[in-house]
């Protein structure tokens, strides 16, 4: 009986294809629209959630609070944070730390290679997180100093195959690198990628690197409790912590925890979890609207059956029976339009992959800076001219596109020049900083981080950091000033 409902449903699509293919194709291009929009959603829902301890691992994030307000929030800050906590909280099962990303050269058999995305990683990286290696120990990978992890893709790039351990390359200062482990490329709904790892252990060899609680905020710290550890009470043991360490300042840090599964939805730039509500309200009304003008097609084609309907009545069928018929033709209409949208979706995949995660707008400018705008700044402790007690700043290297990039005003000076060496230790301060520091000519002034002595050269106009003073230096070996917590905002 049923194939005869079939039989008899795919004879009248037949019959009246014009229409049914209108109805068809109608529904098909709404059902591929709702697959790709819940592609997308699922693919930003599955961020960082291959990690086998993803539930227990957390990121630390700091918030500076001035003169009792919240500022700024930054997910970098000082690198002895996370052996700290470790050491004086038993809940605390272990840790690990990234510096980073940021691109290099480095140089095999005297050819320079460009690696696009390197971080510093703690011993504890593979252990910790859930990144395989394709070969190495992860438990000793990155414990000595000098030592790389590279990805698959970088290996085979540079030399030619994975079979690299053991093989050294250099910087351009002729520091020398050993390959220790081969890791598989990063997945691609990771917060965390890479092409390099650098042992965290190599940063204490280096004196610039101000690795102590009066360093700079450069270092990501990830905590994983043991799992019957409260967070919340964990969190509110930071305070002590941070007064014992860093003693009272102006300005306050408040530590909270960021669970690793829920960063990339809810705590990176972009509102991702706004988003996916906003793509799937899409979806919904997208499908809402496609049964609607299918379920309207279809009533009105049956409108012009009645006369077949009165026929059938006329032999004996039965109100079920032909209910029933009028269901198969809808189901199997349904089923057939699913089958076009599966294949337009198949179809079109790729372009749309490449529509959702790589075209870009029109680029009027660009910049080189250490620090993403609504990110937050590093902080670093600098000794102004004029003054015998350090301040805590806050500093973004840009080079001499940022002003124009970011619409920025000078007061008075000239800008950041490549052409002129010794702009690598030149540094940009805004008016807010000029008056907190008593300087009516800031010009030529001097500020000092680790012995280095920096010269300014340059006032900006208080436009694109409104609350509090900050600074900019010229990319290159050495930060400059900056004493600035707050948003920013385009001026």
């Amino acid at each position: 009986m049923y194939f005869c409902y079939i039989k008899s449903a795919l004879k009248s699509l037949w019959k009246n294809r014009f229409y049914s293919g209108i109805n068809i194709i109608g529904l098909a291009i709404g059902i591929a629209a709702v697959i790709l929009i819940l592609l997308y959603l699922q693919y930003e829902a599955s961020f960082d959630r291959f990690h086998k301890n993803g539930k227990d691992i957390y990121r630390i994030d700091v918030t500076w609070q001035w003169e009792g307000r919240e500022d700024a929030s930054s997910t970098k800050f000082l690198a002895p944070v996370g052996p700290t906590i470790k050491a004086e909280y038993p809940e605390v099962e272990d840790f690990t730390r990234l510096r980073g990303p940021f691109s290099d050269y480095f140089y095999l058999d005297g050819k320079p290679i460009k690696i696009e995305t390197i971080l510093h990683a703690d011993s504890s990286f593979f252990t910790m997180l859930t990144f395989n290696l394709a070969s190495g120990d992860r438990e000793r990978a990155l414990t000595d100093p000098y030592s790389i992890v590279l990805s698959k893709r970088t290996a085979k790039r540079i030399f030619g195959t994975e079979d690299v351990i053991g093989r050294t390359i250099q910087t351009d200062v002729g520091d020398l690198y050993t390959i220790t482990a081969v890791a598989d490329d990063p997945h691609v709904n990771s917060s965390i990628q890479f092409d390099m790892l650098i042992s965290f252990s190599t940063l204490y060899t280096q004196p610039y690197m101000h690795m102590g609680w009066n360093g700079g905020n450069q270092y990501v710290t990830f905590l994983k409790p043991h799992p019957h550890a409260d967070p919340e009470a964990l969190e509110s043991k930071f305070p002590a912590m941070i007064e014992t360490y860093l003693g009272h300042t102006d300005i306050k840090f408040i530590l909270r925890l960021q669970p690793l599964e829920k960063i990339h939805l809810f705590y990176e730039p972009g509102m991702i979890f706004k988003q996916i509500l906003l793509f799937g309200s899409i979806a919904l009304l997208i499908l809402i609207v496609a049964g609607i003008n299918f379920i309207n097609l279809s009533l009105a084609q049956s409108m012009k059956r009645a006369k077949e309907i009165g026929v059938r009545k006329v032999v004996g069928a039965e109100k079920k029976s032909l209910a029933a018929q009028f269901l198969t033709e809808s189901v199997l209409s349904s089923l057939i339009a699913t089958l076009f949208a599966v294949l337009l979706v198949e179809l079109v995949f790729p372009m749309y992959r490449q529509l959702i995660g790589r075209e870009l707008p029109d680029i009027k400018s660009a910049t080189l800076c250490t620090n993403v705008p609504h990110r937050g700044f590093e902080a670093n402790g600098y000794l102004p001219e004029g003054f015998d007690t350090w301040k805590i700043m806050w500093i973004v290297y840009g080079d001499e596109d940022f002003l124009s990039t970011f619409d920025i005003q000078l007061v008075r000076g000239r800008n950041f020049d490549s052409s002129r060496p010794t702009d690598k230790d030149a540094y940009l301060v805004n008016e807010k900083l000029a008056q907190s520091l008593g300087w009516g000519n800031p010009i030529g002034k001097t500020i000092q981080r680790g012995g280095i002595c920096l010269s300014n050269w340059h006032q900006l106009v208080d436009l694109f950091w409104r609350r509090s003073a900050c600074g900019f230096s010229c990319a290159g070996d050495h930060q400059y000033d900056s004493d600035q917590s707050g948003d920013c905002e385009s001026g």
